[in-house]
């Protein structure tokens, strides 16, 4: 028996020696702490806070000739879309050129509320 407890004794013996695992508990600490402070200094801790002013849209500046413009130009007024565009220059196509802004009220889709907000940015030449 005295043979089988050396051989267990022998097996049992540890991977790294006491000073190899002092030395890989130090690299972990040094490299533990590195990395804690690299991200606090990325993380920007106890920087100033900036303040963001927010400005309102502006409306949209310009105006377009209702006679001469194409969908494209018409989609960008607001409450008319890709649809709405196009039935607008097929009303022009179909009915001759419109007499005055009021006429684009004949085109469906567009109503009292949708000729208000986009009245201001149309002419007829």
């Amino acid at each position: 028996m005295s043979a089988n407890s050396a051989v267990l004794t022998q097996s049992r013996s540890p991977l790294l020696s006491l000073s190899d695992q002092k030395i890989v508990a130090l690299v972990c600490l040094i490299l533990t702490s590195w990395v804690l402070i690299r991200s606090l200094s990325l993380s920007h801790w106890r920087a100033e806070e900036i303040e963001i002013r927010r400005f309102q849209p502006e409306p949209i500046g310009y105006v377009i000739d209702i006679n001469e413009a194409n969908w494209l130009e018409f989609s960008l007024l607001d409450g008319i879309g890709e649809v709405i565009g196009k039935r607008i220059v097929a009303h022009r196509d179909q009915q001759g050129r419109f007499e005055s802004i009021q006429d684009l009220q004949e085109v469906k889709g567009i109503g009292v509320k949708t000729f208000a907000r986009i009245e201001a940015h149309l002419t007829v030449e």
